[in-house]
């Protein structure tokens, strides 16, 4: 599937991490998001024990008012969502298709390769926020002569993105909650 695959990760979290590679077939540069295979493990045993604190909590009537149990079962449905990467795929499908008219580019889903553990997809070069702050603090000069040579307006950027965010809370989250 792949002509190139990156071994060490770039980017990495507790429940997955994400490599670069290229698919032979495409030629295309992509994201390979792949699951630790004790992910599931992980999140059964944090179940487990948020379970006992919300019964603790319930049992002490400690703000009852919040419905431990139905949080739980919210919790635990966000959870396994979250484990399984079609729901991602479907998401950024979703989003792609809402921002292309904004032009915010969202990396394509390449759905025959991708499974519930694994998510392949376009890789988009960018930098990332954490190195933007780090050099703003570090080494504003030279920050200040990449944004020129890369022609860009950290204002228009800084407004493009925050439009975008209320758009999707606002706009997209609406449509989907009258499409339910």
């Amino acid at each position: 599937v792949f002509d190139d695959f990156e071994e060490k990760p770039f980017a990495a979290a507790s429940l997955s991490q994400v490599h670069r590679g290229r698919l032979r077939r495409e030629g295309v540069k992509v994201a390979i998001k792949i699951q630790r295979p004790y992910a599931l493990d992980i999140f059964r045993y944090d179940m487990w024990w948020l379970a006992r604190l919300f019964d603790v909590f319930q049992f002490f009537d400690i703000m009852d008012h919040y419905h431990w149990d139905e949080m739980l079962i919210e919790i635990v449905t966000m959870m396994e969502e979250e484990l399984d990467y079609r729901q991602e795929a479907a998401s950024l499908k979703e989003v792609k298709k809402n921002l292309k008219a904004h032009k915010i580019s969202v990396p394509k889903v390449f759905l025959h390769i991708s499974t519930d553990k694994l998510l392949v997809m376009e890789f988009i070069d960018g930098v990332f926020m954490s190195e933007y702050v780090k050099m703003y603090r570090n080494n504003p000069g030279r920050l200040h002569l990449w944004l020129e040579e890369n022609e860009i307006d950290t204002v228009k950027v800084a407004r493009r993105l925050f439009h975008s965010q209320l758009r999707q809370l606002y706009e997209d989250a609406v449509r989907f909650v009258c499409v339910c």
